[in-house]
């Protein structure tokens, strides 16, 4: 049976190339697959895939999350082994076309990055004794509850990703549709439509409340008794810097806090009960000189680990 895709490609002969050179944050390079099939496939279930590319030589295939132009689709000269770079049709609705310079009162855009290949097909469960229930919850949130309960203004993003020990392949974040999502996992952000920890506040005094806004992430883990997982949280760089030479726009210190609770044991409840998040200085703003600061400390994991009983260890680390 052939194989469906959930998005519509421009049609082209095989032996062509994507003309371009891959930006190294914004695609990803998978060289596990056989067939172009695979590829597209991939291309199909990652939402932000704007194109792919298919080299049969080295079984080499590169999903593009971002646009593409058609007249980067090149023919190849070796017509021997089989080359294809599909690009996305453009919707009229496709917001990644969409100016990124937004009006001051705007909100900043949120769509970020997917930086992981998205879930491999799901393990065969091995033969053996009923695996212990147990299930961790990791949330992801802003510590306050509304906008205007913030110490600053501006707006602050950070988005998280979980990752199992022995299916690395495998992400579960908001960057997937559910159907799309790994068996061992739920993402459920608290906006419809949400796809990260996200807070506007601004000055009461010039703007609507209804501008400002905040929203948190959660993902459920299941099968979680005898595995170690991988909770990553990474800040999200807007364009710029929104009005840092205003009073109180210092929202660079603005930084998501991580919970990780044990919601199967006795004997446990968070595994931190204080939780995690990166460090933030006054003097250590996002941006500089128009340019995302190379100092800001903004991506952080914690490394999970539960034993057959589900009590599980957890460590803390600053990642780049």
């Amino acid at each position: 049976m052939s194989p469906t895709f959930d998005k519509e490609y421009v049609e082209y002969d095989a032996y062509t190339r994507c003309d371009v050179t891959p930006d190294k944050e914004k695609s990803t390079k998978i060289n596990k697959y056989k067939s172009l099939g695979e590829c597209q496939t991939k291309c199909s279930t990652v939402k932000k895939c704007k194109a792919y590319q298919w080299n049969g030589k080295n079984n080499s295939c590169i999903i593009f999350k971002y646009r593409l132009n058609v007249e980067d689709a090149v023919e190849v000269n070796n017509q021997k082994i089989e080359r294809v770079c599909g690009i996305i049709k453009k919707s009229t609705t496709d917001s990644s076309t969409a100016s990124s310079t937004k009006s001051p009162t705007s909100k900043p855009p949120t769509s970020k990055p997917s930086p992981s290949p998205v879930a491999s097909p799901v393990l065969a469960a091995e033969e053996g004794p009923e695996p212990v229930e147990c299930t961790l919850r990791a949330l992801l949130k802003f510590d306050f509850d509304t906008p205007d309960e913030a110490d600053y203004y501006g707006y602050a993003a950070e988005y998280m990703e979980v990752v199992r020990e022995d299916d690395p392949d495998a992400v579960c974040s908001s960057d997937y549709d559910a159907d799309h999502l790994p068996s061992w996992c739920n993402y459920e952000n608290s906006s419809p439509g949400g796809d990260s920890a996200y807070v506007a506040n601004l000055d009461d005094n010039y703007y609507d409340d209804a501008e400002e806004t905040i929203t948190s992430e959660t993902i459920m883990i299941s099968n979680a008794a005898g595995n170690t997982f991988e909770v990553r949280v990474s800040r999200w760089f807007f364009d710029k810097d929104y009005y840092p030479n205003l009073e109180g726009w210092d929202d660079h210190m603005m930084a998501a806090l991580l919970k990780i609770k044990n919601m199967s044991s006795k004997d446990q409840n968070q595994l931190n009960k204080d939780g995690w998040s990166h460090p933030v200085d006054l003097w250590t703003p996002t941006h500089v000189d128009g340019e995302e600061n190379p100092d800001y400390q903004g991506n952080f994991k914690v490394t999970v680990t539960c034993d057959d009983t589900c009590f599980c260890l957890s460590a803390f680390e600053l990642v780049e």
